[in-house]
C-alpha cells in the first residue's frame, strides 16, 4: 500500500482507509524505519520500494505487489537482480522489531 516506498511520512499521511486497513495508530513510529530505507536506498542507488521489496526477498518471502501502471511495475523489477548486504537486512530488521517502535496496532487473535 506503498507504507515504505518514501510516498507518505508524519507529514503527508496516507489516507484514512490504508491506514485502517494497516492498523497503523501512529505513522511518526514509522518513521525510523522509513530513515533507514531512504538511507540504504541512496546507498545502493535504489528507490526506496526497491530497497522494501529486497528485504523481504532476502528474507525468503516472496512478496506479492500490486501495480497500477508500467512505472511501477518497472520499479518492482529493479527490486530483482540484486541483494541487500547482510548488515543492511540487519539494520531494518533492527529498526523494524523494536517493541517499543511499533506503528501497528496490537491484534487480540484470541
Amino acid at each position: 500500500m506503498g507504507l515504505l516506498s518514501g510516498k507518505y511520512s508524519s507529514t503527508n499521511l496516507p489516507p484514512k482507509q490504508i491506514s485502517k486497513v494497516t492498523r497503523i495508530k501512529d505513522f511518526n513510529k514509522l518513521e525510523p524505519l522509513l530513515t533507514k530505507l531512504k538511507q540504504i536506498s541512496e546507498k545502493y542507488g535504489k528507490t526506496q520500494s526497491q530497497v522494501a521489496l529486497n528485504w523481504c526477498i532476502s528474507k525468503g518471502t516472496i512478496p506479492i505487489v500490486g501495480v497500477k501502471n508500467i512505472s511501477q511495475l518497472e520499479d518492482n523489477i529493479g527490486a530483482t537482480g540484486w541483494r541487500l548486504s547482510a548488515t543492511d537486512v540487519q539494520a531494518l530488521d533492527e529498526v523494524s522489531y523494536s517493541k517499543t517502535n511499533t506503528p501497528f496496532q496490537e491484534m487480540d487473535i484470541s
